[in-house]
């Protein structure tokens, strides 16, 4: 019979030799000379012995493997924890430099005009007066009807009276499934009714100017059970109430090319 590679031929009288031990270095010639043994042992004993170190090297084999995953998972373990240590000094030293530089923006101010304007008799005192600014513009962007504008093509007829409330995490909405929102929250937290001016283009259109900080992204959809137009992004609803009655025929078609 022809020799070749995958053929067997039991013309090897001589016994298996010697186990050696397994190393992660000797494997694969192990490995190569345990099929040649399956292959040319001429004995049945020789063979036995053969298939059980086949089984001992592949165990051995896995065993290594599995030492070099825990290498692994132990040095990327160390190298995350690394990271997260320079993180938090880079987060220390950034907030001391922070502190560093108001107090160098308000010991260098000397006019007491700019000075007094740091104080608000209804939120304190403020280190520059940069910050009292962004918080008069956080509050404006709450409470001012300015900044976004939704167009409702509402198809009544009529000029109606529009009312805008704005509230978080409704049934359905909630990231990470039913009853995921924040404590207390369950079925939404407490509705706001937005401050809005409204204007009427035609009989047909409402457009609702809103503050600019409840900007939501989407397009108003109409919802008929209960006869009011809503945009959802997210875990964040605003709901238009336009006082629909059974009479009225609302457009429930796209608003997207208002």
């Amino acid at each position: 019979m022809a020799e070749g590679k995958g053929e067997a031929e039991y013309r090897d009288p001589e016994h298996v030799p010697e186990k050696q031990q397994y190393d992660p270095d000797n494997v694969k010639p192990l490995a190569q000379q345990l099929a040649a043994f399956l292959r040319t042992k001429m004995y049945g004993k020789d063979v036995r012995e053969t298939l059980a170190r086949w089984i001992e090297i592949n165990l051995a084999a896995l065993e290594f493997l599995r030492d070099d995953q825990q290498t692994f998972k132990v040095d990327l373990t160390g190298k995350q924890t690394a990271v997260t240590n320079r993180q938090t000094e880079v987060e220390k030293r950034q907030t001391n430099l922070e502190g560093r530089f108001t107090n160098v923006i308000a010991n260098a101010t000397k006019d007491s005009e700019v000075i007094d304007a740091r104080s608000s008799a209804i939120y304190g005192s403020f280190g520059v007066l940069d910050q009292r600014l962004e918080n008069i513009e956080q509050a404006l962007a709450l409470l001012a009807p300015t900044g976004y504008t939704v167009t409702i093509n509402h198809g009544l007829g009529r000029n109606p009276t529009v009312t805008v409330v704005y509230y978080e995490y409704a049934l359905g909405t909630e990231p990470n499934g039913l009853g995921t929102g924040p404590e207390g929250t369950f079925g939404g937290t407490p509705s706001k009714t937005l401050e809005s001016t409204v204007s009427y283009p035609d009989a047909n259109t409402a457009k609702i100017d809103l503050p600019v900080g409840f900007k939501l992204t989407g397009d108003p959809v109409f919802q008929p059970a209960d006869n009011r137009w809503y945009i959802i992004d997210g875990y964040r609803t605003l709901r238009f109430d336009l006082g629909v009655t059974a009479d009225d025929t609302p457009n429930t078609g796209d608003q997207s090319q208002l």
